[in-house]
């Protein structure tokens, strides 16, 4: 299964899925903090430590760091996604080969995500990302050099003449705007406008993230949908 519904039972509820879910999946290699509100994982996919905070409201917050530290302390920790905005109603972490990622709808029009995977380049560069859709300081971070980068997406819907959306992959750049690389593993922009009711949607072996993503240049919420190939069906 690659899809890990969250279970909003409690906020230790919330953290077990997490958990859980990164262990079901084959990718969890050390916890190295679980408590009610914190859990810090190392995982096969990243050199970095991730720490996700299970806050009130039914809130996930996201950051990620060099190394664990001690208590709920990371080394040289970045906040990727910590808004307290809304209340958390549904959510899942989602899995495939390429990336993984947690992504939430807490009500009305608020939705937050979180990814961690690579870029499609000869350096495989790793990539913390998250965002949520009325934060103003959205992150994307080159995490194997720690630096802030962005992504570029189209400005419209692009649907085909059997009325399908198209998607694409997405670009990424430095902050200085020179190419990174061409797409993002196992991430496209699906050229469907964002629907922020939901935290995802399910589309025959695939997993579509509806509540869009974001640049990461922190000023930019990008009203598109994400797709995941694989997301409902990949399997370790």
């Amino acid at each position: 299964m690659a899809i890990y519904p969250i279970d909003y039972t409690s906020l230790t509820t919330m953290l077990a899925s997490v958990r859980d879910g990164l262990d079901d999946a084959g990718i969890l290699t050390t916890i190295h903090h679980d408590t009610s509100a914190n859990l810090i994982v190392t995982t096969t996919r990243s050199s970095r430590v991730i720490r996700f905070v299970a806050a009130s409201g039914n809130r996930f917050y996201v950051y990620y760091g060099t190394s664990y530290d001690t208590g709920d302390t990371i080394n040289d920790s970045v906040t990727l996604q910590a808004v307290g905005a809304g209340t958390g109603v549904a959510g899942a972490l989602i899995v495939t080969g390429d990336v993984f990622g947690l992504f939430e709808y807490r009500g009305g029009t608020a939705c937050a995500g979180f990814i961690c995977g690579n870029l499609d380049n000869p350096a495989n560069t790793q990539i913390m990302w998250g965002w949520m859709n009325v934060q103003t300081a959205p992150l994307l971070h080159d995490a194997t050099d720690r630096v802030q980068m962005e992504a570029a997406f189209y400005s419209r819907q692009i649907i085909s003449t059997e009325s399908k959306y198209y998607r694409s992959a997405i670009p990424c750049m430095t902050a200085g705007n020179l190419l990174m690389s061409q797409g993002v593993k196992g991430v496209y922009e699906l050229h469907q406008s964002a629907n922020y009711g939901v935290a995802y949607v399910v589309v025959g072996d695939d997993a579509v993230v509806p509540g869009g993503g974001c640049n990461g240049n922190a000023t930019y919420m990008q009203n598109k949908s994400l797709l995941i190939p694989g997301g409902n069906s990949w399997t370790p």
